[in-house]
This record gives C-alpha cells, structure tokens and sequence, in this order.
C-alpha cells in the first residue's frame, strides 16, 4: 500500500489524474494496490454508478455517462479520504465526499457521507420498506443547459425533499420538476443542479 499525490491509472474504463504528476500505466504498471488521496479527477469511457451512503445506510444509486468527468473531493472533515484500490476495481471516499459531475460543459453536484465504486461487484439497492403503499423507487435526472448530466435511482419506501425556484408536479405520470438552482436532499446525500426532474421507476 502507497499514499500518492499524484497518479494515473486504468480502472476498468476509467482514468484518474491527480496532481500533475502521472505514474506508468501498461507493464510498467505500478504494483501498489491502494493510494490514498484527498481530491481526484476521473474520465468515464464506460458508464458508471457510485453507491451514495448516509451514515453508513444504502441512500441511492448514482448514474453516470460515458464521457463525463467526475471532480472527487474529501470535505473538510480531516479524517476524510478517497481510496483508489487497483486490484478490485474500486473508488471509496469516507467522512463526507463532494462531487462535481461534467459533461458537455455542463455540470451538477452531488454531496453524500460516504460514496462506493466497484467494477468488478455490481451495485444492487434494496427496498427501504417492502410493505405495500410505499413511495415507489424513483428515478431522479439532474440537468443543466437542458440535458441530463447524471441519474440518481431512488428505492421503494425511501422519502426525498425537493427545492428550488419553480416546481410541477404531473400526477398522470407520477413526474416532478423542480428548476431555478433545484436542490434535492436524501438524509444527508444533497444534488445540485439547475433543474431536477423525478420520474417513476419502473426498472
């Protein structure tokens, strides 16, 4: 195990700059399996989700885009850490993570307690509640300049706030919008974007 300013390495689809400095990729490869940093970039070249956690609970699923890049960075909490582990694929950041989503010059931002990454074992969220009468899952766009940047998918029983400058509702189709600096809250996991929008889902 190393701690690393700065490296550069494949990660199933993924790049991760930090720093300005880079180490080899190929056979050249570094062989520590762990760096430990307080602040990344990453390029997406296959989709991607993060399992978003508030103290120490499953909350969401965040989707994301080919071709985004993802800013990563600790909060202030100084026992905050991100961990790049190389042999399983995976990005963990604890003690409160903030992240800024672009795409297509466009960007949102997600703030959550703990946030997970694995290529190599899939992420699946239970419902909060299997009683029936519960709020069913939702899907949840974050968008700007008209597009959406990045996908939050919401289980079955679990509640969220949405804030913001104007909001609609259309009951036929179970749709919310919510636009003019909209703000979406899940315990303590907090979406930013110019305009959020919140669907039914039925996958």
């Amino acid at each position: 195990m190393k701690t690393k300013n700065a490296v550069f390495l494949p990660l199933i689809g993924i790049v991760g700059t930090l720093g300005s400095a880079s180490l080899a990729v190929g056979d050249e490869a570094p062989k520590a399996e762990k760096y430990y940093v307080t602040s990344m970039k990453l390029t997406l070249y296959e989709p991607g989700v993060y399992l978003l956690k508030s103290s120490g609970r499953e909350i969401a699923a965040l989707r994301l885009q080919r071709g985004a890049t993802v800013e990563v960075e600790s909060s202030a909490d100084p026992a905050g850490r991100i961990t790049l582990d190389t042999a399983r694929k995976s990005l963990t950041a604890s003690n409160g993570v903030n992240l800024r989503i672009i795409l297509g010059g466009h960007a949102v931002t997600v703030t959550a307690d703990e946030i997970i990454m694995n290529a190599v074992e899939p992420i699946a969220l239970p419902d909060f509640l299997q009683q029936e009468n519960v709020a069913p899952a939702k899907l949840i766009r974050l968008k700007s300049g008209a597009e959406t940047i990045a996908e939050l998918k919401i289980p079955k029983g679990k509640s969220f706030g949405l804030g913001g400058k104007q909001g609609h509702s259309y009951l036929a189709d179970g749709r919310t919008t919510m636009t003019g600096g909209a703000e979406l809250r899940i315990s303590s996991v907090v979406a930013k974007a110019d305009e959020i929008e919140a669907v039914d889902d039925s996958q």
